[in-house]
C-alpha cells in the first residue's frame, strides 16, 4: 500500500517520495472513504 511506502520513505529521510505516496494513499482511502485517509493527512500535513 501506499502508505506503508511512504513511511519506508520517511525513514530514509526521502521525504519527497515520502509525501508522494502518501498523496496517492490519501486519494485512494478518501474515495473509498476508508477511515484511514485522515491519518495519512496527518503525515502529509506533518511534512509541511
Amino acid at each position: 500500500m501506499h502508505s506503508h511506502l511512504g513511511d519506508v520513505h520517511q525513514a530514509v529521510g526521502n521525504h519527497d517520495a515520502a509525501r508522494e505516496s502518501w498523496r496517492r494513499a490519501h486519494t485512494i482511502l478518501s474515495e473509498l472513504r476508508h477511515p484511514d485517509a485522515e491519518q495519512v493527512r496527518a503525515k502529509i500535513d506533518e511534512l509541511a
